[in-house]
């Protein structure tokens, strides 16, 4: 093969310094390469959280996202204008989530309409635990809420949380209405909270047939509920399921012995079942958690110990009723004990007297007791149809309680 031409072989063979030269400059435009990576990692990082990599004696702000147990954990999203249900997620979540706008046609916010997408849908409700878990309903919330329905009429929960406002607003029927809606709904909200809520309204409201069924579930959902123990006793008591109600009257002042009315119930109760010398303990103890508040637990406990022939420890009740209890000292209260010496008198056969004090009851306040005893009186006399006419005109005039319904039927029988 024919040599090359000097210069052409020149040009093919580079001289030996260019090797290092074009290292070197490949080295440079790597370094630089990375830099120019390095520096805009770092201020993606700094645009998402200005205080990260801080250094110093103070700690880096946390996100404006970020709950109070770190940056996933869920709070509110108050601050952004959203639903206060709705919490705060992933970032692929609040990317999602609408932003506050202009107020609709029928004047609530934008940021409170109804989501978009059914993610949203979900979203937006995704806080309504916390909510019904939260003590009070400000007006905001309850603004929302308002909104919230109207944009879900689908959900019994929203039914609920506004039936609760509605009864710490003291609007009873608005609340049991929305009580009723939040099991009726198409998703239908029938936690057990619904239910003691509801029976307790119910109780309060004298209903014992509906209330029966609210308050026996929220029993066994809420075992150490005292309250719900309480009412539910007393709703069974009503409805003369003596056994049932003594047993939750018996849990409810385990629960809480500094709530006497359970102990007088339980009292009442074993009464109702004739088990007078059982129910004197309990109407003891009512008046000692009762510290003077109500002089109806010792006159409740003479009425046992007169059914038991016990004359003078009844008497002695009935004098420490009028030096313990100052509602004793009333007009009502001397009243009443009048009426119960009246009866004592009555059944040991000083009808003489009894007549008296029974009159004397009568003058200072016709009430059920001072009216039986009077009814007592003629009955012992053999005036049984007096007797009834007396009961008959006391309940015609408004008198109407278990003591003078029993006496007519004792009565009429």
């Amino acid at each position: 093969m024919a040599d090359r031409d000097p210069s052409e072989r020149a040009a093919a063979k580079p001289a030996a310094w260019t090797r290092p030269l074009a290292l070197a400059c490949a080295a440079l435009a790597g370094a630089a390469v990375a830099g120019l990576v390095l520096g805009l990692v770092g201020a993606l990082r700094w645009a998402k959280d200005p205080g990260a990599g801080q250094v110093g004696g103070g700690s880096a702000p946390r996100p404006a996202h970020a709950g109070a147990g770190g940056a996933g954990e869920a709070t509110p999203a108050r601050a952004t204008g959203g639903s206060p249900f709705a919490a705060a997620g992933s970032a692929s979540t609040r990317a999602r989530r609408p932003a506050s706008g202009a107020p609709r046609e029928d004047g609530a916010a934008g940021a409170a309409s109804a989501p978009a997408s059914s993610s949203e849908a979900s979203a937006e409700l995704a806080g309504l635990r916390e909510a019904l878990a939260a003590p009070s309903l400000s007006p905001e919330l309850a603004r929302r809420l308002d909104a919230l329905i109207a944009a879900h009429p689908e959900d019994g929960r929203l039914y609920f949380l506004r039936g609760r406002r509605a009864l710490r607003a003291g609007r009873v029927p608005e609340a049991l209405a929305d009580f009723l809606r939040a099991e009726r709904a198409a998703r239908p909200f029938v936690e057990p909270v619904l239910y003691r809520a509801r029976g307790l309204l119910r109780f309060r409201l004298r209903n014992w047939t509906a209330a029966a069924d609210d308050l026996e579930r929220a029993a066994a959902a809420f075992p150490d509920d005292a309250e719900v123990a309480f009412c539910w006793g007393v709703v069974l008591r009503s409805l003369r399921r003596y056994p049932e109600a003594l047993a939750a009257l018996e849990r409810a002042e385990r629960l809480e012995p500094r709530r006497w009315q359970a102990a007088f119930n339980l009292g009442g109760t074993l009464d109702n079942l004739g088990r007078y010398s059982e129910a004197v303990a309990p109407f003891e103890r009512a008046h000692r958690a009762a510290r003077g508040r109500s002089l109806w637990p010792l006159l409740r406990k003479t009425d046992c110990q007169l059914q038991l022939g016990r004359m003078a420890e009844a008497e002695a009740d009935l004098e420490r009723l009028e030096r313990e209890v100052p509602e004793a000292r009333t007009a009502r209260g001397v009243s009443m004990i009048v009426a119960q010496r009246s009866r004592a008198c009555a059944l040991a056969g000083r009808l003489d007297e009894a007549r008296a004090l029974a009159l004397q009851a009568l003058q200072l306040e016709e009430n059920d007791r001072s009216v039986c005893a009077w009814a007592f009186v003629l009955e012992r006399e053999g005036r049984i149809v007096e007797a009834l006419a007396v009961c008959e005109r006391a309940l015609a005039q408004g008198i109407d309680t278990s003591l003078l319904r029993a006496t007519l039927r004792r009565l009429r029988d």
